[in-house]
């Protein structure tokens, strides 16, 4: 693989130059995809609404 300057290169022609050339980084951005995917299904999943009793066993601070 050619060795690339990015130096001479703006940020979008860094980031189109990555995104087409990086596997690593379609990987992390799916890694992103399915944990977020993954957050909204917890989220939908864990929408009851739970009873439960908070006993504060502490003393009242003066």
């Amino acid at each position: 693989m050619a060795e690339v300057d990015f130096n001479q290169m703006n940020g979008m022609e860094v980031l189109g130059y990555l995104l087409m050339n990086e596997p690593a980084l379609w990987g992390l951005l799916g890694l992103g995809v399915v944990a977020f995917i993954g957050s909204i299904i917890f989220d939908k999943w864990q929408d009851k609404e739970i009873n439960c009793i908070h006993n504060d066993n502490y003393p009242p601070l003066p």
